[in-house]
């Protein structure tokens, strides 16, 4: 009889997730509220909903949706994402079921949307989306999702990336996941996260990468100022290297200066062309540097997976603070296994068009 009842429950919670899908291909932005799908109203009833479960069990398993057991909560030994962390350790190890399939790989936040109240929400000033929970995301080339970390302030690091800052901590965490060789793979991540302490850390992994770099991370590296780089013109340059380390610093002006650090071996510091467009004149063409060209190719992975995940995001709302993790995650989940669809039958692509 108990099995008999987990089953039960356990094909009811399969259908309650299917209907969270379907809201989802059903354009869930255009109805108000998620009970919609039973309303009798010709415009708004779905009956493929509506016949696979009730509203009420619907409502049911939605007000009683957990993924952790509270009665097991230690506020001295759990962290703030108690209530949610059993999911992200199960999609987790799930993503990375088919090994790491792309060369290239990002890191690189993701927000998602939250204005209710709790220490986790995060406040970042000229971003699209202002408040919400932040996620270190770590996405190929693809746009599929390798790894989701939920941050929640400073936490305990394994003891060799103790030397390095906060935010470098975080790609230290994400190289760890990758297999060896780790120089098959290529890293790019933005000025929050490199240092040159990271990049240290990266050459003793063997493992190439390239960043953007803020000028208090460099250590007094000899490079140009930025008024002196401005004076130079459009397409200016200026480079430095640490032979011992493998480590190479460019500073390139194009709009203004940006910083770009790399660990490459050997070194590649040429140049090409790009054309660049002036207000009241016609196109120029500016010099810039192949390791630019290479950060500007490498770093957009994550913001693929967002623009996929925004296509078809689940609107359904909940009191619960990591209800919106929650369908994150499940959005996030429906992009890679589509990803992985494309690629194992590339004669019948599914894009989002056809979801």
């Amino acid at each position: 009889m108990i099995s008999f009842f987990l089953r039960l429950v356990s094909y009811q919670l399969k259908i309650y997730n299917y209907n969270l899908m379907y809201y989802l291909y059903d354009a869930g932005k255009y109805r108000s509220r998620d009970i919609s799908f039973w309303n009798q109203s010709e415009d708004l009833h779905c009956p493929l909903v509506a016949k696979s479960l009730s509203r009420n069990k619907y409502q049911e398993i939605k007000s009683c949706l957990h993924f952790n057991d509270n009665s097991t909560l230690n506020p001295n030994i759990h962290g703030k994402d108690f209530k949610i962390e059993p999911l992200y350790k199960m999609l987790n190890k799930e993503f990375k079921k088919f090994g790491f399939f792309d060369e290239n790989m990002s890191v690189d936040e993701q927000i998602v949307k939250y204005y209710g109240r709790s220490s986790l929400k995060q406040y970042i000033r000229g971003k699209p989306i202002r408040f919400g929970f932040k996620n270190w995301i770590l996405s190929g080339e693809h746009g599929y999702c390798y790894h989701a970390d939920l941050y929640c302030g400073k936490s305990d690091a394994p003891d060799e990336l103790k030397h390095l800052g906060v935010s470098s901590q975080v790609v230290g965490k994400m190289a760890m996941l990758l297999p060896d060789p780790l120089n098959q793979y290529q890293l790019f991540f933005d000025n929050y996260f490199t240092s040159l302490k990271l990049m240290y850390f990266l050459t003793e992994k063997r493992l190439p990468a390239i960043g953007t770099a803020r000028e208090c991370r460099l250590q007094r590296c000899p490079l140009l100022t930025d008024k002196e780089l401005r004076k130079a013109g459009r397409g200016a340059m200026d480079c430095a290297f640490d032979l011992k380390n493998e480590i190479g610093v460019c500073k390139w002006n194009d709009n203004k200066p940006v910083t770009v650090v790399t660990n490459h071996a050997p070194l590649d510091f040429s140049q090409s062309e790009v054309q660049r467009r002036q207000k009241g004149s016609s196109a120029i063409s500016v010099r810039i540097p192949e390791v630019v060209k290479a950060y500007n190719a490498g770093m957009g992975f994550v913001d693929q997976l967002d623009w996929n995940v925004a296509k078809y995001r689940v609107g359904i709302r909940s009191k619960k603070w990591y209800w919106c993790l929650f369908t994150n995650l499940l959005d996030v989940t429906v992009v890679n296994a589509c990803i992985l669809f494309n690629m194992a039958n590339p004669t019948n692509e599914v894009s989002h068009h056809s979801v």
